[in-house]
């Protein structure tokens, strides 16, 4: 009599076989293995991003401190400009005074203006003219001895009459460059009596010689100074020839002349600032 198959031994089969299933199935669900050079490549790329935001929060904080520099620098050399030109035209002020109170004869106020001239190196030559621009008093400098009467620029000397006659004033005029003496300007001041205006005291100014009176060290140092005429035409300049940054630029005009004649400022790039754009810019490179 053959012996059956016990129960047992069925489910001991049946629960090998749904064990040997699930052993199956857990090894097909196994996770894949990353490719070995993920991780360095994403820890080079995190890398790369933090010294690229740091100096990028450097750049930064080095423009903004080079702005704030250039600003005061500004500002400076716009005082100092100012307060040159007002000490002279107060003297040209004085002047038309006692030539109108009849306190000067042509030969005192040329012996007083020769003095003078030699303490305001920015001014060449002062002139007493009557309202024709006849000469009736003069002195200059070495440097303006070259210079001709009021007739430097004959629309320009026009004008600044018409503008004193009305305004009974202080006019500038633009700037005129001359062989010799290089670029000038002028200002004209009225002589009042009777209350009218009788003749003219005319101060020229030599623009490089103002810009070295006024101008520290420091600002001529660290930038490119210039006047320059109504036009936009440079007319004489202060400061090495170097790389200027492009967003440090300015263009004031000068009010205290009453005419074109304007400041420019030019901040002067710096070596820290072409290596920081040229680490970005490596960086950007090499993140691409």
């Amino acid at each position: 009599m053959k012996d059956k198959p016990s129960a047992t031994g069925v489910g001991r089969g049946r629960a090998n076989v749904v064990k040997v299933g699930h052993a199956g199935r857990d090894r097909s669900k196994a996770p894949r293995l990353s490719p070995p050079w993920l991780w360095p490549a994403a820890a080079a790329t995190l890398s790369l991003l933090t010294l690229g935001f740091l100096l990028w929060n450097a750049h930064a904080h080095d423009q903004e401190e080079h702005a704030q520099d250039f600003q005061s620098d500004l500002d400076s050399a716009l005082r100092s400009l100012d307060f040159r030109i007002k000490g002279t035209e107060e003297y040209l002020r004085v002047l038309a005074t006692e030539v109108s109170k009849g306190a000067l004869e042509p030969y005192e106020f040329r012996d007083e203006v020769t003095q003078h001239l030699g303490e305001a190196p920015e001014l060449v030559r002062i002139d007493w003219t009557d309202l024709d621009l006849h000469v009736l008093a003069t002195a200059s400098s070495p440097e303006g001895a070259t210079l001709q009467g009021p007739s430097l620029n004959h629309g320009e000397t026009a004008e600044a009459i018409r503008e004193v006659t009305r305004l009974r004033r202080p006019v500038g005029t633009d700037i005129t460059q001359l062989e010799d003496a290089g670029a000038v300007f002028e200002v004209y001041v009225p002589v009042l009596g009777d209350d009218a205006v009788r003749g003219l005291i005319r101060g020229v100014y030599s623009c490089d010689g103002l810009l070295r009176q006024a101008i520290s060290r420091h600002v001529s140092d660290t930038n490119r100074v210039s006047l320059v005429d109504e036009s936009g035409v440079v007319a004489c300049a202060l400061g090495r020839g170097e790389k200027i940054d492009p967003r440090l630029v300015r263009n004031v005009t000068i009010d205290s002349l009453g005419s074109g004649v304007a400041l420019r400022l030019e901040r002067h790039a710096t070596e820290l600032f072409a290596a920081q754009m040229w680490l970005l810019t490596a960086l950007c490179v090499a993140l691409t």
